[in-house]
């Protein structure tokens, strides 16, 4: 017959068995993190002038024109419909001018996280370059409602950025959870974090951080389930939040089904100043949005 020592042993090791199998599973996935690399350097070098103020459009330009694959697709988005506004550009300082600093170290991104963001994943409830077309259709339909908002400045492209990636920790959690999930159904941070640990959230984080991206993009990854969480930048996690919200709603990258239990967090609401009825004339946007995503087809090949 077991000692009480021995029965408190006994109790005692199971819990410890799984915070060590937890520990260990985290250890696993921040070095997965290594294999999504990092940007390429052009693109760093790119964002880095973008953000400087004494840039010249002449010196974007000699960067951007050393890499023809990215200068062909700032053409493309330039006279797209979604930038058409203005007339056709047939140069690349006129693309320039006419994108401005802020919008073209966007799409540079976008153009390079095209590849990364239209992996197949079988976790989740994805279809083919499904995680691409997700997350560029609330990158659009972010700066939309950010205008729409009245939120000035820089605010409308670091909310596009902050919507290109802010499921991007879905790309490094999915080979831990394939043996578990097929991609049936939809997968919330309560089923990560049971099965793995950690959460796309807190995942998407430190990609971001390995990245050098800036901290309002950062946190928005880290908060764009619950805007209460971001303490700088709680309106760019509200817009994301509620794009996210709008874009899963309408299936995009997705089979047919349903989201109806999704729900708007109130602190969405709240930190956009924004009261339920609010809600359905901001969607009423999200159609005109959808039209622009085809201007983005190909950049996920």
């Amino acid at each position: 017959m077991a000692s009480t020592e021995e029965f408190e042993r006994i109790e005692i090791s199971a819990p410890i068995a799984g915070v060590v199998e937890r520990a260990v599973m985290e250890e696993r996935i921040v070095a997965q993190i290594d294999t999504l690399g990092t940007l390429p350097d052009i693109v760093a070098e790119i964002m880095r002038l973008a953000d400087d103020p004494d840039t010249t459009a002449a010196q974007l330009e000699a960067v951007i024109s050393r890499e023809p694959v990215i200068a062909g697709r700032l053409f493309k988005l330039a006279n797209s419909p979604f930038f058409s506004r203005g007339g056709t550009v047939s140069t690349l300082p006129q693309a320039i001018r006419k994108l401005g600093f802020g919008t073209i170290k966007n799409l540079v991104l976008a153009a390079s996280a095209g590849g990364v963001l239209g992996t197949q994943l079988g976790a989740y409830d994805y279809l083919e370059s499904g995680l691409w077309d997700h997350s560029i259709g609330v990158a659009l339909t972010g700066r939309s409602i950010a205008k729409g908002l009245d939120l000035q400045g820089t605010v409308i492209d670091e909310v596009f950025l902050a919507g290109l990636l802010h499921d991007i920790g879905k790309l490094v959690l999915d080979p831990f959870l394939r043996d578990s999930y097929d991609g049936s159904f939809r997968l919330t941070t309560e089923h990560e974090q049971a099965a793995v640990a950690l959460d796309h959230t807190h995942v998407g984080s430190r990609v971001a951080e390995k990245w050098n991206l800036p901290a309002h993009t950062t946190e928005v990854i880290s908060a764009h389930h619950d805007p209460a969480q971001a303490p700088k930048f709680p309106r760019h996690a509200g817009v994301v939040n509620l794009c996210d919200y709008f874009i899963s709603r309408e299936r995009l990258g997705r089979p047919d089904g349903s989201d109806d239990e999704m729900v708007i967090p109130s602190s969405t609401l709240t930190c956009l100043g924004l009261q339920e009825s609010d809600v359905a004339d901001l969607g009423a946007r999200v159609s005109e949005d959808l039209e622009a995503v085809s201007a983005f087809q190909g950049m996920a090949a």
